[in-house]
């Protein structure tokens, strides 16, 4: 897989060079992830179909489920297309003594992380991942908290970081653990013995 080269690269050049990893958007497996937001369409469109039926006068029979099909289709298109805007403007940055990654829909969100402050490194795949050969990796640090009772998946990463779906992830995560281990390492660059 590391011939997909369009993922990879770098954006700088000099003694730092990050290598740079893009998470990959599969339609598929994104559309999978969230069919829950096809109950919460249906719902919204099932009482806007309930309003327009009164509002309008006309039988709810006729109106609601086209109401809830529409209300249904329209959050799933606006998750799925959302995500992948999302993808498109994420970037994770692997530099010899850090990542960095930014991030965003809307909005944007710019975070640095020293591989020095990493203490658990995981790499997860679920059963879509592992079907499209993309994983997460997930950088836990002292701060973290895994009894997050806000994350019901049990994956909360408070100060870590996750490096979602991105390709050929047993590759990058040995770069991601070469770098931790790296960093873990003790320096005696201009120390004299004693």
């Amino acid at each position: 897989m590391r011939g997909r080269r369009s993922t990879w690269g770098s954006t700088e050049t000099g003694r730092d060079r990050p290598l740079c990893v893009r998470p990959r958007f599969i339609a598929t497996m994104v559309a999978l992830r969230y069919v829950g937001a096809v109950f919460l369409g249906g719902a919204l469109g099932g009482f806007g179909g309930v309003l327009v039926a009164f509002a309008t006068e006309r039988e709810p029979g006729v109106v609601l489920p086209a109401a809830v099909a529409l209300g249904a289709l329209l959050v799933w298109l606006l998750f799925v297309l959302g995500t992948a805007r999302y993808y498109a403007r994420t970037e994770y940055r692997l530099y010899d003594d850090r990542i960095e990654y930014e991030k965003g829909f809307l909005g944007r969100e710019h975070k640095e992380l020293p591989w020095s402050w990493v203490t658990e490194c995981t790499l997860r795949q679920g059963v879509l991942q592992q079907m499209y050969g993309v994983g997460t990796i997930v950088l836990a640090t002292p701060a973290t908290d895994p009894t997050d009772p806000t994350d019901p998946t049990g994956s909360a990463v408070g100060s870590g970081m996750k490096i979602v779906d991105v390709p050929d992830p047993e590759w990058v995560y040995a770069q991601v653990r070469a770098r931790v281990h790296a960093a873990r390492q003790p320096q005696h660059e201009g120390l004299a013995p004693a």
